[in-house]
């Protein structure tokens, strides 16, 4: 193979990363699923509906997968991603309780996605139930105005759910 068609093969692979990168990021699910039951303090076990619904869209693989964590610890996948659907431990489902509690998680802003939503970011939203209220917060990696303690609940989200 000649050095031009190493370097023009190159070339295109540079020129579609790119263009895959800057295309515009899925703007959310669909729907998101109605939580019908808060999910009272304390008590993870005794609530069989969702408390959590975690949706991660975008990056440079074109991710759109969401999660719906209930408060059993079980978790259903849906989406097209690496995800999948899954059991938490009673360990793991109190360490994102204690998560969202650290992020303070209903005095955060709706959205923190910046004006520009350009390259290779994952878009994330997440819904909570916790203590009978239901709050929606929507944000983009590295986004500026994003609180370290939200940064901290989503990390402890990809944790729980690899």
């Amino acid at each position: 193979m000649s050095t031009f068609s190493v370097f023009l093969k190159l070339g295109l692979i540079v020129v579609v990363s790119i263009l895959i990168a800057c295309a515009p990021a899925a703007s959310g699910p669909a729907s998101t699923p109605e939580v019908t039951r808060s999910f009272p303090e304390g008590d993870a076990q005794s609530v069989d509906t969702a408390f959590i619904v975690y949706h991660r869209s975008g990056g440079f693989g074109g991710f759109d997968e969401t999660w719906t964590i209930a408060a059993d610890g079980a978790v259903a996948h849906s989406g097209r991603g690496a995800g999948n659907a899954l059991q938490l431990s009673s360990a793991q489902t109190d360490a994102l309780i204690e998560a969202v509690r650290a992020a303070d998680f209903m005095s955060l802003d709706k959205s923190y996605v910046p004006e520009n939503t350009c390259c290779d970011r994952f878009l994330y939203e997440i819904t909570i139930t916790l203590d009978g209220q239901t709050k929606t917060v929507r944000t983009l990696d590295a986004a500026p105005d994003q609180p370290e303690r939200l940064t901290q609940l989503i990390d402890a989200l990809n944790t729980a759910l690899q």
